[in-house]
Formats: C-alpha cells, structure tokens, sequence
C-alpha cells in the first residue's frame, strides 16, 4: 500500500513538472508575441504587461500600452 501511494505521489510531482515547464515556455512565447493594438509597440524591457489596457470596444483581446491606454471617464484634456 505504501508503495502505491509513493509511487502515485512521484508520478503526480513528474507531472506537476512537465505541466509547469510547458506552461513557462508557452507563457514566454506569448508575452513576445504581444503588442499593443494601437501603436503596434512590444513591451519595453521590464515593463509588465498586467498594467496594459484591454480595449473595450473590441471583441477581441485587444491589449492598449500605458502610452495609448485612457481609462474610461478620463476626460482630462489638457495639453
């Protein structure tokens, strides 16, 4: 019985790895595909992409970089 449950945990800590892996690799492949939908930028080096917009009017996943980004009711137009 003991076996069992060792070797199940081992077997369930090999997936946890492989899914991990295959996660962080399709993770980085999509953040250098990203850019913005407006002016077409990637991210800068060390800029998140969290703090991106998501245009709204769009169905799709359109992410706006903090330059093209007005948050709704932002009406401030000073120059």
């Amino acid at each position: 019985m003991k076996f069992s449950r060792k070797f199940k945990r081992k077997k369930l800590l090999s997936h946890k790895k492989t899914f991990m892996k295959e996660f962080r690799r399709s993770m980085k492949e999509f953040k250098a595909k990203v850019v913005c939908s407006q002016c077409g930028r990637p991210p800068h080096e060390g800029e998140k992409i969290d703090n991106w917009g998501i245009k709204q009017e769009s169905e799709n996943l359109d992410l706006l970089c903090l330059d093209c980004y007005v948050p709704a009711g932002d009406t401030n137009n000073e120059i």
